[in-house]
Protein backbone atom coordinates (compact mmCIF):
# COMPACT_ATOMS: atom_id res chain seq x y z
CA UNK A 1 0.00 0.00 0.00
CA UNK A 2 1.23 3.45 -0.69
CA UNK A 3 2.95 4.88 2.02
CA UNK A 4 4.30 8.12 1.67
CA UNK A 5 1.84 11.51 1.07
CA UNK A 6 2.80 15.23 0.26
CA UNK A 7 0.44 17.35 2.65
CA UNK A 8 -0.63 20.79 1.66
CA UNK A 9 -2.17 23.82 3.39
CA UNK A 10 -2.10 27.05 3.18
CA UNK A 11 -4.04 30.32 4.20
CA UNK A 12 -5.24 33.75 2.34
CA UNK A 13 -6.62 37.15 3.25
CA UNK A 14 -10.22 37.06 4.18
CA UNK A 15 -11.11 38.80 1.06
CA UNK A 16 -9.14 37.13 -1.48
CA UNK A 17 -12.21 34.61 -2.35
CA UNK A 18 -11.28 34.71 -6.63
CA UNK A 19 -7.50 34.00 -5.08
CA UNK A 20 -8.68 31.13 -2.73
CA UNK A 21 -10.83 29.83 -5.85
CA UNK A 22 -7.61 29.75 -8.36
CA UNK A 23 -5.98 27.75 -5.60
CA UNK A 24 -8.78 25.43 -5.31
CA UNK A 25 -8.91 25.10 -9.29
CA UNK A 26 -5.49 24.43 -9.31
CA UNK A 27 -4.98 21.80 -6.54
CA UNK A 28 -8.43 19.78 -7.46
CA UNK A 29 -6.85 20.24 -11.09
CA UNK A 30 -3.71 18.17 -10.47
CA UNK A 31 -5.51 15.66 -7.82
CA UNK A 32 -5.67 16.87 -4.34
CA UNK A 33 -7.65 15.47 -2.12
CA UNK A 34 -9.36 18.22 0.31
CA UNK A 35 -8.66 16.66 4.29
CA UNK A 36 -10.24 19.53 5.84
CA UNK A 37 -10.85 22.96 5.04
CA UNK A 38 -7.50 24.74 3.38
CA UNK A 39 -5.83 20.75 3.87
CA UNK A 40 -5.14 18.64 1.15
CA UNK A 41 -2.69 15.88 0.74
CA UNK A 42 -1.53 13.84 -2.57
CA UNK A 43 0.43 10.95 -3.06
CA UNK A 44 4.23 11.37 -3.20
CA UNK A 45 5.78 12.12 -6.74
CA UNK A 46 8.28 14.52 -8.24
CA UNK A 47 5.51 16.05 -10.53
CA UNK A 48 3.63 16.61 -7.17
CA UNK A 49 6.24 17.72 -5.70
CA UNK A 50 7.21 20.38 -7.95
CA UNK A 51 3.53 21.36 -8.56
CA UNK A 52 3.35 22.20 -4.75
CA UNK A 53 6.54 24.16 -4.77
CA UNK A 54 4.90 26.79 -7.20
CA UNK A 55 1.73 26.51 -5.73
CA UNK A 56 3.37 28.22 -2.51
CA UNK A 57 4.64 30.95 -4.84
CA UNK A 58 1.56 31.83 -6.11
CA UNK A 59 -0.21 31.87 -2.45
CA UNK A 60 2.48 33.75 -1.11
CA UNK A 61 2.06 36.75 -4.19
CA UNK A 62 -1.06 36.87 -3.90
CA UNK A 63 -0.59 37.77 -0.29
CA UNK A 64 -1.17 34.67 1.72
CA UNK A 65 0.81 31.92 3.44
CA UNK A 66 1.70 27.69 2.47
CA UNK A 67 3.88 25.15 3.63
CA UNK A 68 3.86 21.45 2.16
CA UNK A 69 5.83 18.36 3.78
CA UNK A 70 5.99 14.76 3.38
CA UNK A 71 4.94 12.25 5.84
CA UNK A 72 4.42 8.71 5.81
CA UNK A 73 0.78 8.64 7.82
CA UNK A 74 -1.26 10.79 9.01
CA UNK A 75 -2.28 9.63 12.87
CA UNK A 76 -5.94 9.65 12.98
CA UNK A 77 -6.66 8.18 9.30
CA UNK A 78 -5.41 5.10 8.04
CA UNK A 79 -3.19 4.73 4.60
CA UNK A 80 -5.95 2.67 3.30
CA UNK A 81 -8.74 4.84 4.56
CA UNK A 82 -7.12 7.60 2.66
CA UNK A 83 -6.55 5.38 -0.67
CA UNK A 84 -9.55 5.00 -0.79
CA UNK A 85 -11.36 8.35 -0.53
CA UNK A 86 -9.38 8.85 -3.45
CA UNK A 87 -10.73 6.28 -5.14
CA UNK A 88 -14.40 7.94 -3.85
CA UNK A 89 -13.42 11.15 -4.84
CA UNK A 90 -12.27 10.03 -8.81
CA UNK A 91 -15.36 7.47 -8.89
CA UNK A 92 -17.51 10.92 -9.11
CA UNK A 93 -16.38 11.79 -12.15
CA UNK A 94 -16.49 8.28 -13.64
CA UNK A 95 -20.33 7.86 -12.86
CA UNK A 96 -21.07 11.08 -14.82
CA UNK A 97 -19.34 10.02 -17.77
CA UNK A 98 -20.50 6.54 -17.63
CA UNK A 99 -23.97 8.29 -18.14
CA UNK A 100 -22.60 9.53 -21.48
CA UNK A 101 -21.10 6.43 -22.67
CA UNK A 102 -24.50 4.42 -22.29
CA UNK A 103 -26.31 7.53 -23.90
CA UNK A 104 -23.59 7.00 -26.95
CA UNK A 105 -23.75 3.16 -26.54
CA UNK A 106 -27.46 3.14 -27.52
CA UNK A 107 -27.45 5.72 -30.03
CA UNK A 108 -24.83 3.14 -32.03
CA UNK A 109 -28.01 1.17 -32.39
CA UNK A 110 -30.19 4.08 -33.93
CA UNK A 111 -29.26 3.94 -37.67
CA UNK A 112 -28.95 0.90 -39.84
CA UNK A 113 -26.83 3.05 -42.36
CA UNK A 114 -23.74 4.78 -40.96
CA UNK A 115 -23.21 7.88 -43.23
CA UNK A 116 -19.80 9.66 -43.21
CA UNK A 117 -21.27 12.09 -41.48
CA UNK A 118 -22.40 10.14 -38.95
CA UNK A 119 -19.12 8.41 -38.44
CA UNK A 120 -17.89 11.76 -38.57
CA UNK A 121 -19.85 12.39 -34.96
CA UNK A 122 -19.36 9.37 -33.43
CA UNK A 123 -15.36 9.97 -33.85
CA UNK A 124 -15.76 13.86 -32.43
CA UNK A 125 -17.87 12.41 -29.63
CA UNK A 126 -15.42 9.44 -28.82
CA UNK A 127 -12.41 11.76 -28.97
CA UNK A 128 -14.57 14.34 -26.57
CA UNK A 129 -15.26 11.00 -24.18
CA UNK A 130 -11.50 9.79 -24.14
CA UNK A 131 -10.29 13.55 -22.87
CA UNK A 132 -12.77 13.28 -20.43
CA UNK A 133 -11.53 9.94 -19.32
CA UNK A 134 -7.86 10.47 -19.54
CA UNK A 135 -8.20 13.79 -17.31
CA UNK A 136 -10.02 11.58 -14.54
CA UNK A 137 -7.67 8.82 -14.95
CA UNK A 138 -4.74 10.52 -14.69
CA UNK A 139 -5.72 11.43 -11.04
CA UNK A 140 -6.66 8.48 -10.70
CA UNK A 141 -3.38 7.30 -8.56
CA UNK A 142 -5.01 4.33 -6.90
CA UNK A 143 -6.63 2.86 -10.38
CA UNK A 144 -9.73 2.14 -8.90
CA UNK A 145 -11.80 -0.75 -10.16
CA UNK A 146 -14.61 2.28 -11.51
CA UNK A 147 -11.57 3.75 -13.86
CA UNK A 148 -11.00 -0.18 -14.76
CA UNK A 149 -14.32 -0.45 -15.82
CA UNK A 150 -14.41 2.77 -17.55
CA UNK A 151 -11.41 2.32 -19.49
CA UNK A 152 -12.79 -1.63 -20.63
CA UNK A 153 -15.90 0.11 -21.64
CA UNK A 154 -14.32 2.66 -24.05
CA UNK A 155 -11.88 0.17 -25.37
CA UNK A 156 -15.23 -1.82 -26.13
CA UNK A 157 -17.02 1.52 -27.74
CA UNK A 158 -13.48 1.90 -29.56
CA UNK A 159 -13.43 -1.26 -31.56
CA UNK A 160 -16.72 -1.48 -32.40
CA UNK A 161 -16.25 1.75 -34.01
CA UNK A 162 -12.86 0.63 -35.95
CA UNK A 163 -13.38 -3.24 -35.67
CA UNK A 164 -9.77 -3.45 -38.10
CA UNK A 165 -7.84 -2.23 -35.46
CA UNK A 166 -8.76 -5.64 -33.04
CA UNK A 167 -5.65 -7.57 -33.73
CA UNK A 168 -6.66 -11.02 -35.08
CA UNK A 169 -3.53 -12.67 -35.42
CA UNK A 170 -2.32 -16.33 -35.02
CA UNK A 171 -0.03 -18.01 -32.24
CA UNK A 172 2.56 -16.26 -30.70
CA UNK A 173 5.54 -17.09 -32.80
CA UNK A 174 8.82 -18.34 -31.21
CA UNK A 175 11.47 -15.78 -30.73
CA UNK A 176 14.54 -18.19 -31.34
CA UNK A 177 13.07 -18.23 -34.81
CA UNK A 178 14.18 -14.53 -35.03
CA UNK A 179 17.62 -14.50 -33.47
CA UNK A 180 20.57 -13.79 -34.78
CA UNK A 181 19.31 -12.14 -37.56
CA UNK A 182 19.77 -9.08 -39.69
CA UNK A 183 16.50 -7.17 -39.79
CA UNK A 184 16.12 -4.78 -43.04
CA UNK A 185 13.96 -1.56 -43.22
CA UNK A 186 13.93 1.08 -45.85
CA UNK A 187 16.23 4.10 -45.12
CA UNK A 188 14.68 7.41 -43.45
CA UNK A 189 13.37 5.94 -40.41
CA UNK A 190 10.04 7.34 -39.02
CA UNK A 191 8.02 6.69 -36.03
CA UNK A 192 6.67 2.91 -36.93
CA UNK A 193 10.16 1.58 -38.19
CA UNK A 194 11.43 3.64 -34.90
CA UNK A 195 9.44 2.00 -32.50
CA UNK A 196 9.48 -1.57 -34.58
CA UNK A 197 13.34 -1.61 -34.06
CA UNK A 198 12.58 -1.05 -30.29
CA UNK A 199 10.57 -3.53 -29.90
CA UNK A 200 13.35 -6.30 -31.95
CA UNK A 201 15.32 -4.94 -29.70
CA UNK A 202 14.01 -5.29 -26.25
CA UNK A 203 11.88 -8.27 -26.52
CA UNK A 204 13.03 -10.45 -29.53
CA UNK A 205 17.06 -10.28 -29.46
CA UNK A 206 19.45 -7.66 -27.96
CA UNK A 207 21.78 -8.16 -30.46
CA UNK A 208 20.01 -7.86 -33.84
CA UNK A 209 21.24 -5.95 -36.53
CA UNK A 210 19.72 -3.43 -38.98
CA UNK A 211 20.38 -3.50 -42.74
CA UNK A 212 18.65 -0.05 -44.22
CA UNK A 213 17.61 -0.20 -48.31
CA UNK A 214 16.07 1.87 -50.69
CA UNK A 215 12.13 0.24 -51.10
CA UNK A 216 13.01 -0.47 -54.34
CA UNK A 217 15.32 -2.86 -53.07
CA UNK A 218 13.37 -4.26 -50.64
CA UNK A 219 12.63 -7.46 -52.84
CA UNK A 220 16.39 -8.55 -52.40
CA UNK A 221 16.24 -10.20 -49.47
CA UNK A 222 19.87 -10.70 -47.93
CA UNK A 223 20.86 -14.08 -46.26
CA UNK A 224 19.67 -14.36 -42.58
CA UNK A 225 17.40 -11.36 -42.77
CA UNK A 226 14.24 -10.26 -41.55
CA UNK A 227 12.12 -7.87 -43.56
CA UNK A 228 10.17 -5.42 -41.70
CA UNK A 229 7.92 -2.09 -42.29
CA UNK A 230 9.07 -2.61 -46.45
CA UNK A 231 6.25 -3.94 -48.84
CA UNK A 232 6.25 -8.02 -49.06
CA UNK A 233 8.60 -7.68 -45.65
CA UNK A 234 7.72 -10.47 -43.15
CA UNK A 235 6.44 -7.93 -40.36
CA UNK A 236 4.53 -4.90 -42.32
CA UNK A 237 1.12 -3.22 -42.17
CA UNK A 238 -1.54 -5.71 -42.51
CA UNK A 239 -5.38 -4.08 -42.85
CA UNK A 240 -5.44 -1.01 -40.39
CA UNK A 241 -2.62 -2.23 -38.26
CA UNK A 242 1.11 -0.46 -38.61
CA UNK A 243 4.18 -2.43 -38.17
CA UNK A 244 4.42 -2.31 -34.86
CA UNK A 245 1.37 -3.69 -33.83
CA UNK A 246 1.38 -6.29 -36.52
CA UNK A 247 5.10 -7.38 -34.42
CA UNK A 248 3.29 -7.05 -31.07
CA UNK A 249 0.43 -8.97 -31.86
CA UNK A 250 2.48 -11.58 -33.64
CA UNK A 251 4.76 -12.21 -30.38
CA UNK A 252 2.19 -11.57 -28.17
CA UNK A 253 4.55 -10.06 -25.98
CA UNK A 254 2.19 -6.96 -24.71
CA UNK A 255 1.34 -5.19 -21.55
CA UNK A 256 0.11 -2.14 -20.42
CA UNK A 257 3.57 -0.12 -22.07
CA UNK A 258 3.20 -1.79 -25.48
CA UNK A 259 -0.93 -1.12 -25.65
CA UNK A 260 0.05 2.54 -25.23
CA UNK A 261 3.28 2.67 -27.59
CA UNK A 262 1.26 0.75 -30.23
CA UNK A 263 -1.84 3.57 -29.83
CA UNK A 264 1.28 6.07 -30.18
CA UNK A 265 2.86 5.27 -33.01
CA UNK A 266 -0.27 3.91 -34.55
CA UNK A 267 -1.90 7.88 -34.73
CA UNK A 268 0.82 9.47 -35.65
CA UNK A 269 2.05 7.23 -38.44
CA UNK A 270 -1.50 6.50 -40.57
CA UNK A 271 -2.62 10.18 -39.37
CA UNK A 272 -5.54 8.55 -37.44
CA UNK A 273 -6.51 9.95 -34.07
CA UNK A 274 -9.29 7.46 -33.16
CA UNK A 275 -7.15 6.35 -30.63
CA UNK A 276 -8.25 9.23 -29.07
CA UNK A 277 -4.39 10.40 -26.87
CA UNK A 278 -3.29 13.90 -26.35
CA UNK A 279 0.37 12.65 -25.61
CA UNK A 280 0.39 11.84 -29.78
CA UNK A 281 1.23 15.63 -30.40
CA UNK A 282 4.35 15.83 -28.34
CA UNK A 283 5.77 12.91 -29.38
CA UNK A 284 5.19 13.57 -32.94
CA UNK A 285 7.14 16.79 -32.29
CA UNK A 286 10.10 14.65 -30.21
CA UNK A 287 10.25 12.17 -33.21
CA UNK A 288 10.68 14.99 -36.44
CA UNK A 289 13.27 16.93 -33.85
CA UNK A 290 15.22 12.86 -33.55
CA UNK A 291 15.15 12.68 -37.63
CA UNK A 292 16.00 16.41 -38.25
CA UNK A 293 19.37 16.42 -35.41
CA UNK A 294 20.53 13.00 -36.09
CA UNK A 295 23.47 12.91 -39.22
CA UNK A 296 22.06 9.15 -40.26
CA UNK A 297 19.71 6.44 -39.90
CA UNK A 298 21.76 4.19 -37.45
CA UNK A 299 21.41 7.73 -35.17
CA UNK A 300 18.05 8.20 -35.74
CA UNK A 301 17.40 4.12 -34.26
CA UNK A 302 19.65 5.19 -31.33
CA UNK A 303 18.08 7.93 -30.55
CA UNK A 304 14.35 6.73 -31.23
CA UNK A 305 15.62 4.00 -28.12
CA UNK A 306 15.78 6.32 -25.63
CA UNK A 307 12.48 7.74 -26.73
CA UNK A 308 10.75 4.60 -26.42
CA UNK A 309 12.31 2.99 -23.14
CA UNK A 310 11.35 6.12 -21.46
CA UNK A 311 7.69 6.23 -22.50
CA UNK A 312 7.19 2.69 -21.91
CA UNK A 313 9.16 2.99 -18.93
CA UNK A 314 6.34 5.75 -17.62
CA UNK A 315 3.60 3.61 -18.22
CA UNK A 316 4.77 0.75 -16.52
CA UNK A 317 6.28 2.36 -12.95
CA UNK A 318 4.90 5.31 -10.88
CA UNK A 319 6.90 8.28 -10.74
CA UNK A 320 8.42 8.80 -7.16
CA UNK A 321 10.68 11.11 -5.56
Amino acid sequence: MYNTWIVFTYSLPTQSSKARVRVWRKLSNIGALQLKNSLYILPMSDIHYEHLEWTVKEVEEMGGEAVFFKCEHIENITNDEIVAMFNKERESGYIKLEEKLKDFDAMLYVNDVVTEDVEAQRARLMKRFMREFNSIKEIDFFSSEKGERMAALLESLSNRLNPNKELVLSAALNIEDFTHKIWVTRKNPYIDRIASWWYIKRFIDDKAQIHFVLPSEGKERPDNAILFDIDGGDFTHKDNMVTFEVLAGSFKIIDKGINYIMKVVHSIDLEDDTSYLEDTKGIKKIIQGIVKMSKDDHEVMDRGMIIFDALYANQKEPIRR
